[in-house]
């Protein structure tokens, strides 16, 4: 029943400070309870009534790629359609690591690759915050890397606040300069820094002073 929550204790880990204080989670309680949410939005979704029809979010959060496909050819309009939190399928595809067969089949349905939720978190939000691989297929099919959400941050600022160095340099290969400022005036080398996240700070260090 409780598959759920390493998933969860995982989150936890990535936003607390080296010192163990917690120091991003302190400095940012509004940004816990958007993660809190989207755990608790996406757990709903594994274990939603029994007997329920499932939305598009259900079958695409279990995998079931034959269903997803055969209520899109039905009504090709679920690609779009949004829960509680404004997340759209495409999120929940890269949240549970669905891979790129999922994404395709949902964005030829006529998903936006760069669909925001209530936060103005996108996908590619998602996938950096996560530290999915399915962050290089969203950049090659047109996820935008300027992207802002409701903190004024990109994709490059919330890699570096969660220490996803891979994603970083996915980034910065397809164009983020990673020096650009979010809403409270900081760069994603500045929060890597701030929140002592030493991966992602070597990484960004290492890839501005390459050739």
């Amino acid at each position: 029943m409780f598959h759920w929550f390493p998933a969860f204790a995982r989150m936890t880990i990535r936003v607390r400070g080296n010192d163990g204080i917690g120091l991003w989670a302190k400095d940012h309680p509004e940004r816990i309870g958007r993660a809190f949410l989207i755990w608790v939005s996406a757990t709903a979704t594994l274990l939603s009534c029994a007997g329920c029809a499932p939305s598009l979010h259900d079958v695409i959060g279990r995998g079931d790629l034959d269903r997803a496909e055969a209520m899109l050819t039905t009504n090709p309009e679920l690609a779009r359609s949004v829960n509680e939190l404004g997340k759209q399928p495409l999120h929940y595809a890269v949240y549970y690591k669905q891979g790129d067969k999922a994404l395709a089949l949902i964005l030829e349905a006529g998903a936006d690759v760069n669909a925001a939720d209530n936060t103005g978190m996108t996908a590619l939000h998602t996938a950096a915050w996560m530290g999915r691989k399915e962050s290089l297929w969203l950049l090659a099919h047109g996820a935008d890397l300027t992207q802002r959400d409701v903190f004024g941050d990109r994709p490059s600022h919330t890699a570096a606040i969660h220490d996803q160095a891979r994603v970083l340099q996915a980034l910065f290969r397809a164009g983020d300069t990673l020096t650009e400022r979010n809403s409270a005036g900081l760069t994603p080398l500045e929060l890597a820094r701030k929140y002592r996240k030493k991966r992602a700070a070597a990484k960004i260090e290492e890839l501005l002073n390459s050739p």
